[in-house]
């Protein structure tokens, strides 16, 4: 039996025992707190997306390149392929009758 399945059970048998009560969200999580809005503005969102986007590890020119060349290849591959074995089928398909 995994964590996940265990938690499960204690959380199952707690709701059984009557210890199912929910808790209130705090003070300015999001869909809790006052201002009418939840306690959230779109300023504070974008802000918020800003500063992760920050954090992000872009790819330099090169290695987008390169990855656009091996996905190209790649799809060029598997379509020829797709085409053989359809082509070869149709062909197959035929002869049979």
């Amino acid at each position: 039996m995994n964590r996940e399945s265990k938690r499960m059970m204690e959380r199952q048998e707690r709701r059984s025992q009557g210890g199912g009560e929910r808790r209130r969200p705090a003070d300015g999580v999001a869909g809790g707190g006052g201002g009418g809005r939840g306690g959230f503005s779109v300023g504070e969102y974008f802000a918020g997306v800003r500063s992760e986007m920050r954090k992000v590890d872009w790819p330099t020119s090169k290695e987008v390149a390169s990855s656009s060349a091996v996905v190209v290849v790649a799809v060029l591959v598997l379509t020829a392929f797709v085409y053989g074995v359809d082509y070869l089928a149709a062909k197959f398909v035929l002869w049979l009758y």
